[in-house]
């Protein structure tokens, strides 16, 4: 993936959470895990901020295919593929302090992107 393309898709995902972020600044739950929903699974991310991990989690028969995570500028600096789970945890390692914009893949193929804060 080129840099151009990697910004445009970083941009927009960007866009898509500042979107949820203002539909849901009320609520308190949201504040702690960043949650996208849509009809029947759910993707999550916590604990957010993160310290030393961020567990991945699909609800119901969710299964979480992939999951990307990008920096602020649009660098990808983590890519997991064939997971396969309802849950994954992301182990921080050399992630360093600051947000970053992640994307979950579901296995009907729906995406699901949140901002997640490592402290």
């Amino acid at each position: 993936m080129n840099k151009i393309f990697t910004s445009i898709v970083v941009a927009s995902i960007i866009s898509i959470v500042t979107q949820a972020d203002v539909q849901a600044q009320s609520s308190e739950e949201t504040i702690n895990s960043q949650m996208l929903q849509t009809e029947d699974v759910i993707i999550s991310a916590y604990p957010n901020p993160a310290i030393d991990y961020i567990e991945f989690h699909a609800s119901g028969n969710g299964v979480i295919i992939d999951i990307q995570l990008f920096d602020m500028i649009g660098n990808k600096v983590f890519n997991e593929d064939l997971i396969n789970q309802p849950k994954y945890v992301l182990e921080r390692r050399t992630l360093k302090n600051g947000m970053y914009i992640y994307s979950a893949k579901d296995a009907n193929g729906k995406t699901y992107a949140g901002r997640i804060t490592l402290k």
